[in-house]
């Protein structure tokens, strides 16, 4: 039996055509394009969901803060030195654990930077020495340097204590409030709960007293 000189190969196709590929890229473009908004809104949400907690989180510590204190409310910000110390922060945050106050105003920095005081929408390079939340001013008695007692707060359900803005570490109404979470903001009451509302939402509930800045 004679062999054939040569055998035949199959026809194999190893590449795509341009036509296969560009068609390959655009689905894959389409596809992208679906599922990007889609991957961002979930993104946004957790992080407005961690902000949340965040402040559930420093709710408790402010309950544990005013149980150990007779009743009395940390104070906002105190001009007497140290006031690296002497202002809500580090006053709660060895209720979050931490074991001490801070020693300086490194410590300080550190502290107020990360963890549970530190907005997941606050970029890196705007969280440096920047605090992510604000505590309400009228919740302590002016200069004076001491805070309200819980008992001298007639509502706290409805008592703004600690709302969303990077910079200084207090706020006296809507102005100094931020707004990340797509147009709305974390809100803790004086009663421990904590509240997303929206520029409007506060302005409208402050205008018919079902939200109090000044108690």
């Amino acid at each position: 039996m004679k062999m054939p000189l040569f055998h035949k190969r199959p026809f194999t196709r190893d590449a795509f055509t341009l036509v296969e590929l560009l068609t390959s890229i655009a689905i894959i473009a389409i596809l992208a394009g679906i599922l990007f908004p889609v991957l961002q809104s979930t993104l946004s949400k957790a992080r407005t969901s961690k902000c949340n907690n965040n402040l559930r989180q420093i709710g408790v510590a402010v309950g544990m803060y005013v149980s150990e204190h007779c009743g009395q409310l940390p104070i906002g910000f105190c001009l007497e030195a140290p006031s690296f110390t002497n202002n809500w922060g580090p006053l709660i945050s060895v209720y979050l654990g931490y074991y001490a106050l801070p020693r300086n105003w490194d410590e300080y920095w550190e502290r107020m930077t990360s963890g549970v005081f530190r907005c997941p929408e606050l970029a890196d390079a705007d969280a440096y020495k920047n605090n992510s939340y604000r505590w309400n001013f009228n919740l302590q008695r002016g200069t004076a340097n001491t805070a309200l007692y819980l008992t001298e707060v007639p509502n706290p359900s409805m008592t703004l204590m600690v709302a969303e803005k990077p910079g200084y570490p207090l706020f006296a109404n809507l102005s100094g409030i931020s707004f990340p979470h797509d147009g709305k903001g974390n809100c803790l009451f004086v009663d421990g709960h904590v509240e997303i509302l929206s520029s409007e939402e506060m302005e409208k509930r402050a205008s018919d007293g079902s939200l109090i800045y000044n108690p």
